[in-house]
């Protein structure tokens, strides 16, 4: 929670707009690395004990970032005047990760 309050701050103080003008993707792309090779030993042990559900991301991840990337979805808007509209996203060429995690990640109950 504390966690949390602390992002709220941060993000309404604009202190994020401030520190873009220093972090640039000199900054962000060894931050991502650092933080992948953190994680790579505990997600070789759980790729290693659940071989379909591994085997299953790799298949979805691959079709929903080369196959369906310029698939444009429909997505339903919200309008003043109560008219339906939809207008065309493409959902798998920003969001093949997330949405990878949605639909073979095994529901924790």
């Amino acid at each position: 929670m504390v966690a949390s309050v602390l992002q709220i701050l941060v993000g309404f103080s604009g202190l994020i707009g401030f520190l873009m003008r220093f972090i640039g993707p000199l900054t962000i792309a060894p931050t991502v690395s650092l933080i992948g090779l953190a994680l790579f030993d505990s997600a070789g042990v759980k790729a290693g004990s659940h071989w379909g559900i591994s085997a299953l991301t790799t298949g979805l991840i691959i079709v929903f970032s080369q196959y369906l990337r310029l698939i444009p979805i429909p997505v339903p808007l919200c309008c003043k005047n109560k008219k339906r509209k939809t207008a065309k996203f493409y959902i798998f060429q920003t969001m093949p990760m997330s949405i990878r995690f949605c639909w073979a990640s095994p529901s924790r109950g």
